[in-house]
């Protein structure tokens, strides 16, 4: 696959990822907050990111394969559908002076990844429903090449398999989402549903019959 090809495929990607990111959002926007008895603060958005992963971007200059590359620069981060889902969504509500509005997401987390994962994303205001795992959440590397002669980068992207989720925690997180789901005025679940055991990998499934109270749903995988 060339640069071209790949820059328009990352391009749709986001293209697409925004604009239900967007549609998401401003719909939750315009429905009222759900009736609660003791609101500890204004009803937010939920967002399921259920396959996260550390990610870190490494700036190349003419990567040649088969050699030692040694990088010019590296920024680690939050990866994952879900979670830049999150993170785009925090971003958007500040811009909308909205900032008051929290930003939850659900995932699982494991091992020392996981737990630079929760950090980073505390750093940046966003809540979470964290269920513990004993396999340590994947990462993902980015390799951005720049060639000397000038142009754009050439993007490489290694991501690292999940590993299985314990039915337990799988049943333990569910359940949360469930009790959770109608204190928000919205949900955004994103990207696919870790391996269970010694199930596949899939999308994220509903969670059942939409909440009574006016929450806005929205699924994207």
């Amino acid at each position: 696959m060339g640069p071209l090809s790949f820059r328009c495929r990352c391009q749709a990607k986001l293209s697409r990822l925004f604009l239900g990111l967007a549609l998401a959002t401003w719909l939750w926007l315009r429905i009222p907050a759900p009736a609660m008895s003791k609101p500890p603060s204004p009803a937010g958005l939920l967002v399921l990111g259920l396959n996260p992963g550390l990610q870190t971007i490494l700036r190349l200059r003419d990567l040649d394969l088969g050699q030692v590359n040694r990088a010019e620069a590296a920024i680690t981060g939050v990866g994952g559908k879900g979670q830049n889902a999150a993170k785009a969504a925090k971003v958007f509500l500040r811009l909308q002076q909205e900032s008051s509005c929290p930003v939850t997401i659900c995932q699982f987390l494991g091992g020392s990844t996981g737990e630079e994962v929760k950090r980073l994303l505390s750093q940046q205001g966003i809540h979470d429903i964290t269920t513990q795992t004993g396999a340590a959440t994947r990462q993902l590397v980015t390799l951005v090449d720049y060639a000397a002669s000038g142009g754009n980068p050439v993007v490489t992207e290694l991501v690292a398999p999940s590993q299985p989720i314990e039915e337990a925690a799988a049943q333990e997180l569910l359940a949360r989402i469930t009790d959770a789901a109608s204190s928000f005025r919205g949900i955004l679940l994103m990207g696919t549903w870790p391996k269970v055991g010694h199930t596949p990998e899939k999308h994220a499934p509903p969670l059942g019959p939409a909440p009574e109270n006016g929450t806005c749903a929205f699924w994207m995988p």
